[in-house]
This record gives C-alpha cells, structure tokens and sequence, in this order.
C-alpha cells in the first residue's frame, strides 16, 4: 500500500424538504462543518424540482409538508434515473412510521 486511501469520497449534496425552520438551521449547520451543498425547501413541489435539476443523491423529508408528504415525494423519485436516498423524519415517534418508510423504499 503506498498510504492512500482506497475510497475516494466526493462531497455528497443532501436536500431537506421541511416546513420547520430549526430543522433547516440545525442541518445548515451541520453540513456547513463537513462543507457539503444543502439544498432546501418546504414544499414537495420545490423538492421534486430540486432533485431533479441537481440530481440530489439524498433527500431528508420531514413526514409531512404543505402540499403532501414524503410519499408524495418518494413516488415522485421513482420515475428518476438516478433515484435518491429518501429519508424520513419526524418528531413523534412511530413504529408504523417506521415500517412504512422502511417496506416503501425510504
């Protein structure tokens, strides 16, 4: 080995679809430190259209938005060539959230 990493990683770009503005401060933050691209919105239609124009590989969605839900935004992935990582928050608890996300692809 000549000590150079086998892995190379490009910074990753992540969008975050929430209607909640500390969530938004807290992953600015966050992704400022490990200088990573956040793309944001607070709508589903303002995601889809993000994604698609930046080929976003991960997408954090809060559960639900304005105009639908992280459904909304997962069936809108499926149709992308390079369909993205979906993940999901919320700030209740819920197994059958959980399952949810998990069995549908998130």
């Amino acid at each position: 080995m000549n000590g150079r990493s086998l892995c190379t990683w490009a910074p990753v770009s992540v969008l975050l679809a929430s209607p909640l503005e500390e969530d938004h401060a807290s992953l600015r933050e966050i992704l400022t430190q490990s200088r990573r691209k956040l793309f944001e919105t607070g709508t589903c239609q303002e995601a889809r259209g993000l994604t698609r124009r930046n080929g976003v590989p991960v997408v954090i969605c809060e559960r639900t938005l304005p105009d639908g839900d992280w459904r909304t935004l997962l069936g809108a992935t499926v149709e992308m060539p390079q369909r993205p990582q979906l993940i999901v928050t919320s700030r209740v608890a819920d197994h059958h959230l959980w399952a949810d996300v998990l069995g549908l692809g998130g």
